[in-house]
């Protein structure tokens, strides 16, 4: 049992790894298709690892986040049957309870001593490479739709200030974590400039 549990805790980091660098490049994030196979992917993870992790159910009920979080997706699936389009409805509520099993496995894993520290550098990664790729999209250098809207960068996103805001927050955490008493915080430090231009 203590292998099944050390291995779900490898199989929640590496799916969530995937999932920060990978699924935006599926167009997952601009609404012209649904995503179903991560969330199922994600879905049976989350409760994969909620099976073997059951000892921690306590710790997990008694944040009042949580239950706040858990509304979100419950009205989405009550606007299912008042929507007008309702596919549509379902989509959305499929992506916040996807969203929502993220978060949570997320705050799972940072009780892990490396899990947190693992998961903020794929954020960083995700942020830089998007920039990057942006900007080649900028250039026609790769052939990704809707890269460049209007003389001004989306990059994998539906819309500029969606990949704006994506990366103010990440540059705001990259920031804030260069300022701590730790070497390795420093040296991810270099992406900022990036992040800003």
């Amino acid at each position: 049992m203590a292998f099944l549990k050390k291995s779900s805790v490898y199989l929640v980091l590496g799916s969530m790894l995937l999932f920060i660098i990978a699924a935006n490049y599926q167009r997952g994030l601009f609404f012209d298709t649904d995503l179903y196979g991560i969330e199922l992917l994600i879905g049976m993870i989350f409760f994969i690892y909620l099976l073997l992790q059951y000892d921690k159910w306590e710790t997990l009920l008694t944040q009042p986040y949580i239950w706040f979080l858990a509304v979100i997706p419950l009205l989405y699936f009550l606007m299912v049957f008042f929507a007008e389009n309702q596919l549509l409805a379902f989509q959305q509520f499929l992506r916040w309870v996807m969203a929502a099993q993220l978060f949570i496995l997320a705050f799972m894993l940072k009780e892990q001593k490396w899990g947190k520290e693992i998961i903020c550098f794929a954020i960083l990664v995700m942020g830089v490479w998007t920039s990057i790729f942006g900007w080649l999209g900028a250039y026609h250098l790769v052939d990704f739709k809707d890269a460049y809207l209007v003389y001004r960068i989306a990059s994998v996103f539906q819309y500029p200030n969606t990949f704006a805001a994506i990366l103010s927050a990440i540059l705001i955490g990259v920031l804030i974590r260069s300022t701590e008493q730790n070497w390795k915080y420093a040296l991810t430090a270099f992406s900022s400039h990036l992040l800003f231009i």
